[in-house]
């Protein structure tokens, strides 16, 4: 088997885990292998720090150092270190004898001894951001190792990438994982390079399902397409995308609602996006019963053929006047009415903003040829709208509801009539 292939089998095992650090065990563990090692180490800088991704094991059991996953801060780096000496200066490096090479700072009290050394370093877009190393290779390094190893680097480049980011979530793992949010690393397809578990949970899924799929086939179908290209549009103009809500479907096949926010994931390199998303379905659901109480809260009720009547009960604000006016028009075009009443003995005061409302009701109902009659108008409110210079002429109004319906039976030219009246 050429190296080729197996450098394709490592990537497929790489891409079965989602966890940075079992993926970087498995780099290790492979570059030992490859270079026929006896122990090795692989990680990542990331702002300013040197973070293990994978030790191998085998060499590293006879090491007496208490920790042997470790983060080194910029103070850990300095000086002379042969692990360094890729990431500053962008080369490979073989040392056959460390122990009087001028790059060594020698190791520390437990290291396991070093007869021979390799590194690379591993890049993100063309610049050093990490490094595989390995040690004690029988009868010491030569080019063709570097060659095979720098070839293994050039493979798991996709890798390093993200694995940049994701060390940017570790850092805050408490917060990403009991967030109530979703937080997804994604690409422009919405791969799922990461995610925390809240949107497992709220859709109903396995956790591993969920991260080792798209977010394209966690939406309803009809979602797909507009998800891409919002996708497209943030990763091309760095631009985010803040507060669009998403149908999603749950494991049990039901429709869940999130609102999402997507953005870049910072810097000029751009490799990835995040999205956070908010599940809304209790909101929406909230949304819905609150409007279907205000429909019937305002009811429009047809009183005799031709006139209807709509008695408004509370405040008035632009969103209810938008639902009365739209069930009023709708109702009258229903029942070929003439005549509309608003009853208005219910709304407690008035202020510029409920007079305007009321006239735009007033205007769209001309518009549809039916005539208007505002009644329960008391004193304080007639004061309040000629104080307000609210023009309302045109418009019939009647004191009360039943002087009201005179006058829209008298518009009808209909009469009441009492039966037991003298002819």
């Amino acid at each position: 088997m050429s190296n080729n292939e197996k450098n394709d089998i490592l990537i497929a095992k790489m891409r079965s885990k989602k966890d940075i650090y079992e993926q970087g065990q498995i780099l290790i563990d492979y570059a030992v292998e490859l270079t026929k090692s006896e122990y090795g180490q692989t990680g990542i800088m990331s702002e300013g720090s040197y973070h293990t991704l994978g030790i191998n094991g085998m060499g590293w059991e006879a090491c007496k150092m208490p920790i042997k996953e470790v983060v080194f801060p910029p103070s850990a780096l300095v000086g002379k270190h042969l692990w360094l000496v890729p990431i500053r200066t962008n080369k490979s490096y073989i040392s056959n004898s460390p122990s009087t090479d001028p790059e060594s700072g020698g190791i520390p009290e437990g290291h396991p001894p070093i007869n021979s050394f390799l590194g690379i370093p591993l890049r993100h877009h063309g610049n050093p951001i990490g490094t595989i190393s390995v040690a004690n290779k029988a009868g010491g390094y030569t080019n063709e190792d570097v060659k095979n190893l720098e070839s293994l680097g050039q493979t798991v480049g996709h890798f390093i990438d993200i694995s940049t980011l994701m060390l940017n979530v570790e850092k805050y793992q408490t917060l990403v994982k009991n967030t109530q949010d979703a937080l997804i690393l994604h690409n422009t397809n919405g791969q799922i390079l990461y995610s925390n578990k809240a949107l497992s949970d709220r859709l109903g899924f396995k956790y591993q399902d969920v991260v080792e799929t798209s977010l394209i086939d966690l939406v309803s179908p009809n979602e797909s397409n507009r998800l891409l290209e919002i996708f497209k549009k943030v990763f091309k103009t760095k631009t985010p995308e803040l507060g669009y809500e998403v149908e999603f479907i749950g494991e049990d096949g039901q429709k869940r609602y999130f609102s999402m926010s997507t953005s870049t994931t910072g810097g000029a390199n751009i490799t990835a996006l995040a999205s956070v998303a908010s599940d809304i379905t209790l909101r929406k659901s909230l949304e819905k019963r609150a409007e279907d109480i205000l429909e019937s809260s305002t009811p429009v009720i047809q009183i005799w053929e031709g006139v209807v009547i709509t008695p408004i009960i509370g405040m008035l604000d632009s969103e209810r006047t938008q639902q009365i006016m739209e069930h009023l028009l709708q109702r009258i075009v229903d029942t070929h009415s003439k005549v509309a009443l608003l009853d208005i003995t219910g709304v407690p005061a008035i202020d510029t903003g409920i007079a305007q409302h009321l006239v735009d009701t007033i205007n769209a109902v001309r518009l549809l040829g039916s005539k208007v009659v505002l009644t329960g108008i008391n004193p304080a409110i007639a004061q309040t709208l000629i104080h307000l210079g609210i023009d309302l002429s045109g418009v019939r109004t009647c004191k009360s509801l039943a002087e009201g319906l005179e006058l829209a039976l008298e518009v009808l030219e209909l009469k009441i009539i009492n039966k037991n009246s003298k002819k």
